[in-house]
């Protein structure tokens, strides 16, 4: 098949292996697609435990040499410092127990990783078996390997006899489990130190191989080795299984079988993601009487139905009534625009619902007493707030870090920015919190000074109208552009009849309102802190209390 050599790889510094074609065969065309079949299949087996391949180079063809000669043809691969499997074997003869079963465990994770790619090696033996120096092992030489999926190759008589599975030795179609009976020859060897089948001299064709395989009778490894562990002679010998059907489905059933650990674990420590198959193999018989297992679900079932009844009006949005329907407040945010003299039209709408966090905070911490909760239900001081939005041009949401369409609109994304821009914040009642009016930064200057704009309009949409109403000295800073500001400052007696305190700050812009803005005096010291992120904060908002 070739012929190998390590090398130096001067530019990255790494030893690696060249595999040579060897130079009688390099113009012989149905060798050289052998040695490229190998290369395409070996590239599609990414597992630690099957040795890597890089890369396909070859020679300049000899100096003098014939017209359409071609040079020598290799491909590198990993480098493995250690001694194959055949050579250990012929060394020492059988393995450890403790070090048969973890090479086992190795040998069916890499010939797994092979099956799940769709691949065949079809040439699974001792010799084909590298160990490094730390004894990690790696599957080698996929060059009689085969695709699951091609048919014809999958039927062709390719390998080394002596480790074919009968239906292999045969000429019929192989499949994974024809490679799991190679691996129980393996492994044969591994835990006993002689082969499964000592054929004759005599027998020097494939056929006659066949027909002694088909007569003769394997002796049990446990009768071989008498300490053997049970498990790992019935998973040998379910391997060996003369008909594919009575062999395990897969390499991942193997491993499940062998003692000494959860494939599942073993996966995951290996940084690897576990197919289907092996999180079913990996399940534990016995670890969970079923009576304890349907026991604990049924009390998991009941733990979970009896937080949502006694969570039920204990989230915000199930204690603070919203009994208007949303096209009523979308009606009442379009009229607060028009009182502040701006359309509702526009090439683009959106709305929601948000929270005012500072309330909930000004009542934790302001009221112990027992009925404080009860406070949220008030139409004013709001505690969740429904905004609308328009604009004169499409609004693309993005994240903070400026990524489009990663978020839906929201009540601050995309910001407003473009002249037109508008945004109405209403109570659950439809009562007017705020308005924010983008106006065009730029001007003519004009002949007649406008009269200045009656905010009575706006006022008397907060639900504060008949609550006097005392001139105040700006204090907060304008949500928009403004070349004059305004404030007033009153008292509300709530639904709970104490008084609370309020003002309003207003701004326009060349005398139209760009902002106006309901203030709670009770919440102001919340009003612009940030919410703290602690950790019941944020497991609050993960379960949605928030």
């Amino acid at each position: 098949m070739g012929e190998v050599y390590r090398a130096d790889d001067l530019r990255l510094g790494q030893s690696v292996a060249l595999k040579f074609l060897p130079s009688s065969l390099t113009n012989d065309p149905e060798r050289m697609a052998r040695f490229h079949a190998e290369i395409r299949v070996a590239r599609q087996v990414s597992h630690r435990n099957v040795c890597r391949m890089y890369d396909l180079g070859e020679l300049p063809p000899p100096t003098g040499a014939a017209a359409g000669t071609r040079g020598d043809q290799f491909v590198s691969m990993e480098h493995v410092d250690g001694e194959d499997l055949a050579s250990l074997l012929r060394r020492i003869g059988r393995l450890p127990p403790d070090k048969a079963v973890d090479i086992a465990r190795q040998l069916c994770a890499g010939l797994a990783a092979a099956h799940d790619a769709g691949v065949i090696h079809r040439d699974l033996k001792p010799a084909n078996i590298m160990l490094d120096g730390r004894g990690s092992v790696r599957i080698m030489d996929f060059g009689v390997a085969a695709l699951a999926a091609d048919a014809r190759a999958a039927s062709e008589v390719a390998g080394t006899p002596q480790y074919m599975a009968p239906e292999q030795l045969a000429g019929r179609e192989v499949s994974v489990r024809s490679d799991l009976y190679s691996l129980g020859l393996v492994l044969y060897e591994v835990f006993t130190g002689r082969r499964a089948f000592e054929h004759s001299k005599a027998a020097r064709t494939v056929y006659e191989l066949l027909a002694e395989r088909q007569s003769a009778e394997i002796s049990r490894p446990a009768s071989v080795v008498l300490d053997m562990d049970p498990a790992v002679d019935r998973a040998i010998m379910r391997c060996l299984a003369r008909e594919p059907a009575d062999r395990p489905g897969s390499a991942i059933a193997v491993l499940a079988a062998l003692p000494g650990g959860d494939p599942l674990a073993a996966a995951l420590a290996a940084g690897e993601t576990p197919s289907p198959e092996l999180v079913a193999a990996s399940g534990g018989a016995g670890l969970l009487k079923p009576a304890i297992a349907w026991g604990m679900a049924a009390a998991a079932v009941l733990l979970i139905a009896l937080s949502a009844y006694i969570g039920r009006g204990q989230r915000l949005f199930g204690i603070v009534p919203l009994d208007v329907p949303p096209a009523v407040l979308e009606f009442e945010a379009k009229k607060a625009l028009a009182a502040a003299g701006i359309a509702a039209g526009g090439a683009d709408h959106a709305s929601g619902w948000s929270v005012a966090p500072y309330r909930r905070r000004w009542i934790a911490e302001a009221d112990l007493g027992p009925g404080r909760w009860d406070r949220l239900r008030e139409p004013l001081p709001h505690t969740a707030v429904y905004w609308w939005r328009r604009s004169e041009s499409p609004m693309i949401p993005n994240d903070r870090f400026g990524s489009v369409g990663s978020v839906g609109i929201t009540i601050s994304r995309p910001p407003l920015e473009s002249p037109g821009d508008a945004m109405v914040m209403l109570t659950p009642q439809g009562k007017l919190i705020s308005v924010e009016i983008v106006r065009r930064q730029f001007s003519p200057p004009s002949a007649e000074p406008r009269p200045p704009f009656a905010w009575s309009g706006l006022i008397a949409l907060t639900g504060v109208q008949d609550a006097p109403l005392t001139p105040a000295k700006p204090e907060y800073f304008p949500g928009q552009p403004a070349d004059e500001r305004f404030a007033w400052t009153g008292e509300f007696r709530s639904a709970l009849g104490d008084r609370q305190p309020f003002r309003i700050e207003a701004g326009s812009l060349r005398g139209e309102p760009s902002y106006f803005r309901l203030i709670w005096r009770n919440n102001a010291a919340y009003y612009f802190a940030p919410v703290p992120r602690n950790f019941l904060v944020r497991a609050a908002a993960f379960g949605g209390a928030l």
